[in-house]
Formats: C-alpha cells, structure tokens, sequence
C-alpha cells in the first residue's frame, strides 16, 4: 500500500520530466493549451489505472508507450520522429 501511494506521488515529477523531454524534442505545439494540459494530466491516470487495476509489467509497458504517444500528437512532427521518440523516452522511464 504504501509503495503504490509513492508510485502515484512520483508521477507529480514525471509529468514535469515528461513535458521537459517533450520541449526539448519538439518545437512546436499544434493542439490549444487547454488539451496540452488535459494531455498532460491524462498521463499518470492511465498509468497509474492500468498498474492498479491490472499490475502485469506487459500491460504496464504497453500502455506507457501509448500515453507517450498520445503527448506527442500535441506537437507538430513526423510519425517517424513521434515513434522513436516514444520508445526513447519509455525506455528511458522504464530504467
């Protein structure tokens, strides 16, 4: 119990680390301010729902990769740039 709560309380650092790695790979942002945030915040509720609710490490990487990817559709890139960027900084988060 209570290393789910520091899980959840670690997320408050993930999302500021998030949108620093997402600022320095991306130049622009192409969706309005209000879904950035909303985007943002969307983050660490699918991860954290996903960890509490299924808890198998497969399930938890693949919806890191999807939540990773859903960040980089707020700002204007390439697929090709979007995918590898995905899987640079879930790796990342992962170790």
């Amino acid at each position: 119990m209570f290393a789910d709560t520091i899980y959840i309380l670690s997320y408050i650092f993930t999302i500021y680390s998030m949108y620093n790695f997402m600022t320095a790979f991306f130049d622009e942002v192409r969706t309005p301010k209000p879904v950035l945030i909303l985007s943002y915040i969307m983050y660490p509720v699918i991860l954290c729902t996903t960890y509490l609710a299924i808890d198998i490490p497969l399930v938890n990487l693949s919806s890191g990769l999807i939540a990773v990817f859903i960040l980089t559709l707020n700002y204007k890139s390439s697929m090709k740039k979007r995918l590898v960027i995905d899987i640079f900084v879930t790796m990342l988060f992962v170790l």
